[in-house]
């Protein structure tokens, strides 16, 4: 794996974006992750398919993150902590979400592609950025962050402009 490029702030929200060294399609080649609050979210040795990977991204800066910004209910501690909660239940045993919590989570979370599938993510409006919200929920998340969760606020501006960058990394338009 060549040397990873990050675009953003890693305390807050980054892109890490590597290429393998392995003679592979170039869709084949790349290990794309998000990092929020220094934190790798996903597998650092899971590749990912490139086009769908930037489709996704594109689809969060165009779609999902002004839904997010738009969405008025005020997302509290104890709201992500009982989705997180709900969650973290038996995936085989159907569970009555209160209808307040179903809406929240069906309007915060966030997933990019399978390298995120280990975690938990939501994000919400606060001030003039966004809070992202996560848990560590299965492997491959480090055993030590499974169930706990974590949380570090980004400006809008450095999501959307972290976004870009790695948009012309690619050499994509969204």
């Amino acid at each position: 794996m060549e040397h990873a490029v990050i675009f953003g702030e890693t305390r807050s929200f980054a892109i890490r974006c590597a290429k393998n060294t392995l003679a592979l399609p170039r869709e084949l080649d790349n290990y794309c992750h998000w990092l929020l609050g220094d934190k790798l979210i996903g597998d650092p040795q899971e590749p990912c398919y490139l086009p769908i990977w930037l489709a996704a991204l594109g689809n969060f800066k165009q779609f999902r993150l002004p839904q997010i910004l738009s969405f008025k209910p005020t997302v509290t501690d104890d709201m992500v902590a009982a989705i997180f909660t709900i969650m973290q239940r038996d995936s085989e045993v159907e569970v009555e979400w209160p209808e307040e919590l179903e809406n929240v989570w069906a309007k915060h979370r966030l997933g990019l592609d399978e390298t995120q599938d280990a975690w938990l993510v939501m994000a919400h409006r606060e001030g003039l950025g966004l809070r992202f919200t996560w848990m560590g929920w299965r492997e491959p998340c480090p055993t030590d962050d499974i169930g706990k969760i974590f949380s570090c606020w980004a400006s809008t501006s450095l999501v959307i402009e972290s976004i870009n960058k790695c948009f012309r990394y690619y050499k994509v338009d969204f």
